[in-house]
């Protein structure tokens, strides 16, 4: 868009349709976008395996605790057999709640590092960011 402004704004005769430096910054407003909807949905993606990993190790772990106690040839017994989650799920979850994610407060020039809470940590979207100044957009032009 930009290149056929630029090349339209070339002629003489001609008016421009579009301003050269309008459709730049409509290019660069295009793009934060597909970068900001892009980053949006990595994180829905990561937070919905995080939420799987993280009900599927409660519905184990509530099923071993039924069990406790009773026959094992029991019916708890073997709900509980076949709710166990792989090591694999139980280190995903383990790792995901034992590293707390930091963000630094960037109000008023203070620049200390919060620990995020704990549903953040679970699905692993630092959401309060989204809520504090008007970095984002910046920070994904910056990074690109």
């Amino acid at each position: 868009l930009y290149g056929m402004a630029k090349a339209r704004c070339c002629k003489a005769n001609e008016t421009p349709l579009l301003d050269p430096q309008c459709a730049l910054r409509l290019y660069t407003s295009a793009r934060i976008l597909y970068l900001t909807l892009e980053r949006c949905l990595a994180a829905v993606v990561e937070a919905r395996s995080r939420v799987n990993d993280f009900l599927a190790w409660i519905r184990g772990t509530a099923s071993q605790v039924r069990a406790r106690g009773t026959a094992s040839d029991s019916v708890q017994r073997q709900n509980a057999r076949d709710r166990r989650v792989p090591n694999g799920v139980l280190q995903r979850v383990s790792d995901f709640l034992s590293l707390p994610m930091m963000h630094t407060c960037r109000e008023a020039g203070d620049k200390t590092k919060i620990a995020r809470k704990l549903t953040e940590c679970i699905i692993g979207a630092p959401v309060s960011d989204f809520f504090v100044g008007d970095s984002f957009s910046t920070d994904i032009v910056n990074e690109n």
